[in-house]
């Protein structure tokens, strides 16, 4: 199973590889493109030397007066002619193959800039895979060691709990404590952390990554991002929080029985207020208001103590780190697939460009080549 930091590291050598061969690449063309260039020079060199013999000849015909001269002249001139036709064609062919060694140059040049980005960018990505690997590595040891602690720490925080729970009970009445507890389950019921929106939240995402794996290999990464977001989520939870929930809990919880009770004369008022059967609105009112804040806050959280607790306790660590594992692999590889794809892409759209720029370059010198094939240059 590869995982994002493997995927990371092959992706850098791969870069590696591609910057040392668009280097070479580069270096090697631009050998062309000298040569092509020398070679233009000297074809324009003869050109210009055959020009200038056949200026001479024309000059000395132009003042000939013999009949023999100028018949020997003639025959020159006409041989300069054919000449500097081929000079000419020579030049063009030149020429042409000048201006496609620079055009690929130019593209080698391209190639370059674009693997040197590749490069800094996966060693980036690297960078970042190689520290997220340290921390999914440690993550996953705590939540593997809490596979056979965790059931035993909560059992430690038995008494723990059941401190604290008497303790808030000498200050509200039980009665009073279930009451308010199920305004409370009716509150988080409307919470998106715990309620009925958090797991519509979670099918929509569902949905939307089993929606995106019908498009192309960019929408089956962000289908695959998704799940693995959640899963890290779920291993952030118990491999990095997992232990600092179980010590903030306890602590919480030894907080809540160490407060002294509530004086004796609140605690007269509240049971004074007690309702003898079920409360009327009033009669509830009356007796909640005789609680004072402080007890209520201590009532929440050793409530929110006992869910963290209870939440840990429901977990399956070897299951979360399994999840993430498979979660992780899965956008490695969809990664991995997208990256070939691109790379597919990449090399069919650099010789659909080169293709192109060979037809540009032939069809502007079209009119040249038709006048020197008709005049039999080459």
């Amino acid at each position: 199973m590869p995982t994002l930091f493997q995927l990371r590291t092959t992706a850098r050598d791969a870069a590696v590889i591609a910057l040392q061969g668009a280097e070479a690449t580069f270096v090697a063309t631009a050998a062309t493109e000298a040569a092509a260039r020398a070679t233009l020079q000297a074809a324009a060199d003869a050109l210009g030397a055959e020009n200038e013999a056949g200026a001479r000849i024309r000059s000395a015909l132009a003042t000939a007066a013999n009949p023999a001269d100028v018949a020997a002249l003639a025959a020159q001139l006409a041989l300069h002619v054919t000449a500097a036709r081929s000079a000419a064609a020579a030049v063009l062919d030149a020429h042409l193959n000048a201006v496609e060694a620079t055009a690929g140059l130019e593209r080698a040049r391209a190639v370059g800039d674009v693997a040197r980005a590749a490069l800094a960018a996966a060693v980036a990505d690297l960078s970042r895979a190689a520290a997220e690997q340290d921390l999914f590595a440690a993550w996953k040891v705590t939540a593997h060691g809490l596979v056979a602690s965790l059931p035993v720490e909560v059992a430690a925080l038995a008494a723990a709990r059941a401190d604290a729970a008497a303790r808030v009970s000498e200050d509200v009445p039980a009665a009073l404590q279930a009451i308010a507890r199920a305004r409370q389950a009716t509150a988080l019921a409307a919470l998106d952390a715990a309620g009925g929106r958090r797991a519509l939240w979670l099918t929509a995402e569902a949905d939307r990554a089993t929606h995106l794996d019908t498009g192309g290999p960019d929408d089956a990464v962000a289908a695959r991002a998704i799940e693995f977001e959640q899963a890290k989520a779920a291993l952030v939870a118990l491999g990095r929080d997992g232990p600092g929930t179980l010590t903030n809990a306890g602590a919480a919880l030894a907080a809540i029985a160490a407060r002294p009770p509530l004086s004796a004369a609140v605690r007269q008022d509240i049971a004074d207020r007690t309702p003898a059967g079920a409360p009327t609105p009033a009669e509830l009112e009356a007796w909640e208001s005789a609680v004072p804040d402080e007890a209520w806050l201590r009532l929440r959280i050793l409530d929110a103590a006992n869910r963290r607790l209870d939440g840990l306790s429901a977990a399956d660590p070897a299951a979360v780190v399994a999840a993430f594992d498979a979660a992780e692999d899965a956008l490695a590889t969809a990664l991995q697939a997208r990256a070939t794809f691109q790379g597919e892409a990449a090399t069919r759209a650099a010789a659909a460009v080169a293709l192109s720029n060979a037809f540009q370059i032939h069809n502007e010198s079209r009119d040249a080549l038709l006048l020197a094939a008709l005049r039999g240059d080459r």
